[in-house]
């Protein structure tokens, strides 16, 4: 007997709630690289992956929540900011990694835009995440001013 659509979307945004709370939690290792060859650095667009093991998160019902990833952006793009949050760091130390000229080109000249995200073929045990550096940058600023306005209220 077929499950009703209903019960399927339950158990979907379940497993979504589930992923989101695992990506909020900083215990797992991720791997940040420039999205496409940085032979140049300017001809670079901006564009990163991050790349997380499926299994480091301790889930693997990824796969039964993907009819919602791929058919709305807000599922992504929530999942995409608890990954990035958790992981500042790692993103921080990327963009500080960058020559001048390449932060002004790249992060300075374009704007995140929402989050990718895809179970590669080819590496089926990875979840990957694209977002725009800008997004880092965005972040970054936003905890900058709040710590001063902290500062300015103490």
């Amino acid at each position: 007997m077929k499950k009703p659509k209903s019960l399927e979307l339950t158990e979907q945004l379940k497993d979504l709630v589930d992923l989101h709370t695992l990506l909020a939690r900083s215990g797992y290792p991720i791997r940040v690289e420039a999205e496409s060859r940085m032979g140049s650095a300017l001809d670079w667009d901006g564009s990163l992956k991050a790349s997380i093991k499926i299994t480091d998160l301790g889930s693997t019902d990824i796969r039964r929540s993907l009819p919602l990833l791929q058919g709305d952006r807000v599922w992504v793009n929530w999942l995409g900011e608890a990954m990035l949050t958790s992981h500042l760091v790692a993103f921080e130390l990327f963009i500080a990694s960058l020559s001048a000229d390449c932060y002004k080109k790249v992060v300075d000249l374009y704007r995140h835009n929402g989050y990718g995200f895809d179970l590669p073929p080819e590496a089926p045990d990875v979840a990957v995440f694209r977002l725009h550096i800008s997004r880092v940058r965005d972040l970054i600023n936003d905890d900058l001013k709040a710590a001063a306005a902290e500062a300015k209220e103490a």
